[in-house]
């Protein structure tokens, strides 16, 4: 790409979040035509970051892609099924909002799908900052596996956190076996709660990455992987499973690249639409106890397809909540708090954290007079109760982050800096499921990342 396009590519950016500034100040009306016409401009910024960060030269299958996608879905699903006219039985939001509701929310989406791609750009448009997926498969295959006497230790911390997940998969289907859903969830899900816990999250994800991208136990880290993925959406807690379904995406191509020719793409195209038809089927199963018939459904795949997107686009509910929360004006520096939180030991003393550390979540439900059923959160609804109608400025620094984050990592794992990139990579993996939920997910990864920056500094180690 030349330095002029590249240019002309924020520009672009830039004009175009001025245009989205200007059509949600000056468009306000709650009509259905303005209803489709800010679901076809969110759709056009979502699909602004996926062709800027393609033409930069960055993966397509990518953590920065899965999060975009995934933010569209959770947050547009339904108003994309609301435009194509789907059964109106799918459009559950729908029934329980009106179009005075839900315009106010496709417009400050639209500010913030704009955000998104406006900070992507200001990074990506940069010359050689951008990682391909044929860079990264070239090193891997030169990458010999190196033993060091040190390495006993992530061995242990590796096997040590996958087995723990593992037998919480054994607990999660027993518990599902005489639980629904909804007791499951208030039990915690099998995961549990404390520092063990978030330690080994950050151990299965960072070290996972480098086993895998280091040759080591590549089929137990896998086969491991998998089984978390597998029983985590069967017994239908989707979330717990993302930040895995991430680590398969970016390391698969890399280790079996055979597997992704071109000839092979319909079988990944087949296999994708099955298994994301498939989810809704399994919300099906949260109403009761898990039984044989989890897959079963009297519905065609592509019907099942739209009943997932219609499941997923409810996360826009919670920030219509957010955003009627005393006319707008309830507010809480929710990201603030959790980057303390993340940075600052023992912070929770101090009055702001006390003051607005709550669950996200748990607030959002109480609005609705439902205390029996979460609604769960999204990063849509936590920038607007941060800044208001300003909080897309936040997603200006999130674009431009997470791209540098990705391509650092990648870069540093490529001349084997394995200590910094992995944790990059767990920190967006981490964040990812921020799309319907809430940014203090990310609390543990960017703490433990932390100490990893300070001791290879105080070790005079490259990051």
């Amino acid at each position: 790409m030349s330095k002029r396009s590249e240019g002309i590519n924020v520009l672009w950016a830039v004009a175009w979040m001025l245009a989205s500034i200007i059509v949600a100040l000056l468009f306000t009306e709650s009509s259905v035509f303005m209803h489709n016409i800010f679901t076809v401009l969110c759709m056009a910024s979502y699909f602004f970051c996926f062709r800027n960060w393609i033409k930069s030269g960055a993966r397509a299958v990518s953590l920065y892609t899965f999060f975009v996608f995934y933010m569209m879905l959770c947050n547009l699903g339904q108003s994309i099924l609301y435009l194509f006219m789907v059964p109106e039985e799918l459009l559950t939001m729908y029934n329980r909002f009106s179009m005075e509701q839900i315009v106010p929310e496709l417009r400050f989406q639209l500010l913030c799908a704009s955000a998104l791609n406006l900070g992507t750009c200001l990074y990506v448009h940069k010359p050689g900052v951008t990682v391909a997926l044929s860079e990264q498969t070239v090193v891997y295959k030169h990458t010999v596996p190196v033993k060091r006497k040190t390495d006993i230790i992530f061995d242990l911390l590796l096997f040590s956190s996958l087995i723990y997940f593992l037998l919480v998969c054994v607990r999660m289907i027993g518990m599902r076996q005489t639980m629904d859903y909804a007791e499951f969830f208030e039990s915690g899900r099998g995961v549990g709660e404390g520092l063990l816990v978030n330690l080994a999250k950050f151990f299965s994800l960072t070290l996972s990455f480098w086993a895998l991208l280091t040759k080591r136990y590549t089929s137990t880290v896998y086969t491991s992987l998998l089984i978390i993925v597998i029983v985590t959406n069967l017994v239908g807690a989707r979330g717990l499973s993302i930040s895995y379904i991430a680590i398969l995406m970016i390391t698969l191509p890399i280790t079996h690249p055979h597997w992704f020719k071109k000839k092979t793409i319909w079988i990944w195209a087949l296999g994708g639409f099955f298994a994301f038809a498939s989810l809704s089927v399994i919300s099906t199963t949260r109403q009761s106890e898990l039984s044989g018939d989890v897959l079963a459904s009297e519905y065609g795949m592509g019907y099942n397809a739209m009943a997932t997107i219609a499941e997923m686009g409810r996360s826009a509910g919670p920030t219509i909540y957010t955003m009627e929360a005393g006319g707008g004006e309830f507010r809480s520096p929710s990201i603030l708090v959790d980057l303390v939180r993340a940075f600052i030991p023992l912070s929770s003393r101090l009055s702001i954290v006390k003051e607005n550390n709550f669950n996200l979540s748990d607030w959002a439900t109480d609005l609705t007079g439902n205390s029996n059923s979460g609604i769960g959160f999204s990063c849509i609804a936590e920038l607007f109760l941060n800044l208001g109608w300003f909080g897309w400025i936040i997603m200006i620094v999130h674009g431009y982050l997470i791209a540098y984050a990705e391509n650092r990592a990648y870069r540093g794992v490529m001349v084997g800096r394995y200590a910094y990139a992995v944790c990059l990579l767990a920190i967006l993996c981490s964040l990812i499921p921020w799309a319907r939920g809430e940014f203090l997910r990310a609390i543990a990864a960017l703490r433990y990342t932390l100490y990893v920056v300070i001791y290879l500094w105080l070790s005079q180690k490259k990051l």
